[in-house]
């Protein structure tokens, strides 16, 4: 199985995908984590992310029902991508969804 992971098509096969237990909190199935990879509307960096000295990614994609999430990931260099969070997507992010306006304030 292939996953697309990046908006420039990048592919990585199912030996490449770690989801790490910290992905898991929040009641995520694997199966939906994996989904919203193959689907994503957004890929861009998490300018969230706790450590500035670790890029983390921000994907955005569909569960398998078509519920919006959120996930953070690490990309290393060799392409193995790591998802250490799965949740459902938050407010804040509705505006990177495709087709969504930004609100204004």
């Amino acid at each position: 199985m292939l996953v697309r992971v990046s908006r420039y098509n990048t592919l990585v096969s199912e030996p490449d995908l770690w989801i790490e237990p910290t992905a898991r909190r929040h009641g995520i199935s694997d199966d939906d984590i994996r989904h919203a990879l193959a689907h994503p509307g957004y890929v861009g960096n998490d300018l969230d992310a706790l450590d500035e000295d670790t890029p983390m990614t921000l994907i955005l994609g569909p569960d398998r029902a078509g519920n919006r999430l959120e996930l953070a990931a690490l990309v290393a260099d060799d392409g193995t991508v790591v998802v250490v969070h799965a949740m459902s997507m938050r407010a804040k992010y509705a505006h990177l969804w495709p087709g969504e306006r930004r609100s204004r304030p």
